[in-house]
């Protein structure tokens, strides 16, 4: 195994979330694989709502919010991080 990732559903509405892939076996689509195949068993249970999230950082390349976009979400907001 080289990726994987989380789904919680409550009722209609699904999570993605915790999605990763190992270091070394990233760009060989592991990531979206394990989006469709969360996406796809969220729609056969119902699921009429699915939501994720990502950071993004100015100026870098995301590839979680690449694959996320690929897989049909759209970018509802930005969320503002603050640290200390």
């Amino acid at each position: 195994m080289v990726g994987g990732g989380a789904l919680h559903i409550d009722r209609d509405v699904g999570w993605l979330g915790i999605g990763a892939t190992l270091a070394d076996s990233r760009g060989r689509g592991g990531q979206g694989a394990v989006m469709a195949r969360r996406i796809a068993d969220a729609a056969a249970t119902g699921c009429t709502t699915l939501t994720t999230e990502t950071g993004i950082l100015p100026g870098r390349p995301n590839p979680s919010l690449a694959n996320m976009l690929r897989s049909g979400f759209t970018l509802a907001y930005e969320r503002a991080n603050w640290s200390t």
